[in-house]
C-alpha cells in the first residue's frame, strides 16, 4: 500500500508590488515616521 498523498499542494506565490506603487505610496505617506516604516519594510523586501 502507498501511503503517499494523492495530490501535492501547490503554493501560491504572493503578488509583488510594482515600483509604481510603491511610489505612489511614498507620495501618499504625509507623516515622517509612517513615510519611514513603508520605507523600511520596502528596503527589507516585507510584504
Amino acid at each position: 500500500m502507498d501511503n503517499r498523498p494523492d495530490k501535492t499542494k501547490t503554493q501560491r506565490l504572493p503578488d509583488i508590488v510594482t515600483l509604481d506603487e510603491v511610489k505612489r505610496l511614498f507620495m501618499a505617506t504625509r507623516v515622517l515616521s509612517f513615510r519611514v516604516f513603508f520605507f523600511t519594510l520596502y528596503s527589507l523586501g516585507l510584504r
